[in-house]
């Protein structure tokens, strides 16, 4: 049976599930996030996993000496609050032992500009994508 399909790119600053749930989608690819949504009582449906893994990851220059999680102690991390892969890399980090007040958060500025400036000593990234940037800009 012929499906009629329209791939629209998710506006900035808007959440996936938010447009499903106000009808302005009829499904959305999300992360985490919609876990946390699905324990708040929103009603959606998981359909299909894309990632075998979280792609959230945290990344730092060589020369601050953070190896593994265990090194995030006192150290700053820049995470994006508003988004899954925060719920991801703080889960990550607990699991492995480094408690919230072993480091400081600090809010993402959407971009590297922190990390490649050393104003934060480690980023919240992103691996599909941003490995590459960090590549580019050395």
């Amino acid at each position: 049976e012929d499906i009629d399909i329209e791939l629209r790119e998710l506006p900035q600053n808007s959440n996936v599930i938010t447009e499903v749930l106000e009808g302005r989608a009829q499904f959305g690819v999300a992360n985490a996030e919609i876990l946390i949504s699905y324990v708040n009582g929103a009603p959606v449906v998981v359909l299909a996993p894309i990632f075998q893994s979280s792609p959230a990851a945290l990344v730092s220059r060589a020369e601050r000496g953070i190896y593994g999680p265990q090194d995030i102690a006192g150290k700053i991390i820049e995470i994006n609050a508003k988004k899954s892969g925060a719920v991801e890399v703080l889960t990550m980090l607990n699991l492995e032992g480094v408690k919230p007040s072993q480091y400081q958060v600090t809010e993402t500025s959407l971009s590297l500009n922190k990390l490649l400036n050393n104003q934060t000593d480690a980023c919240e990234i992103y691996l599909t994508n941003e490995p590459y940037f960090l590549e580019k800009f050395g």
